[in-house]
């Protein structure tokens, strides 16, 4: 359990150093709390508050992690490469999960700007190799559909 001095220690510590603090806790919920408790008494003063959330399945589970979950830590893995100051809150299960390699994921993942340009059909079979499912209506993180030409 952590109380109000611990967080604004380490928040003070995540102010004042040019570096990623990474903070480990027991559990999911603890990780939580704690990401919250470092926004309240850090704002902005800390940096990028990340989370890297755990799967919350077990290994052998018939189910997918939620997309939210996926969506968050492959958020916060496309971040932490060009993070030098913040805080990153994780359970301490999850920090040992194998993730996938940076490459692989740089080589996975694109940025698309207003205007640019790009292959339909290329990004189809993108989108389609890494899981993404194409649907008439986006409803969910995970489907893509595509408009016009």
């Amino acid at each position: 359990m952590h109380g109000s001095a611990d967080l604004l220690a380490i928040a003070e510590v995540a102010a004042r150093e040019e570096r990623l603090v990474v903070v480990i806790t027991r559990n999911s919920a603890g990780a939580q709390r704690w990401q919250t408790g470092l926004a309240f008494f850090g704002g902005q003063d800390i940096g990028p508050n990340l989370a890297f959330p755990d799967w919350e399945t077990l290994p052998y589970d018939a189910f997918s992690p939620h997309q939210d979950i996926i969506s968050e830590r492959l958020a916060t893995l496309r971040t932490l490469p060009a993070t030098h100051q913040g805080i990153l809150t994780v359970p301490v299960t999850t920090l040992l999960q194998r993730i996938a390699p940076l490459n692989y994921l740089a080589s996975t993942s694109f940025d698309l700007q207003i205007g640019q340009r790009f292959d339909i059909q290329t990004q189809r079979h993108a989108l389609e190799a890494t899981g993404y499912l194409a649907v008439d209506t986006v409803s969910e993180r995970g489907e893509y559909a595509i408009r016009g030409a």
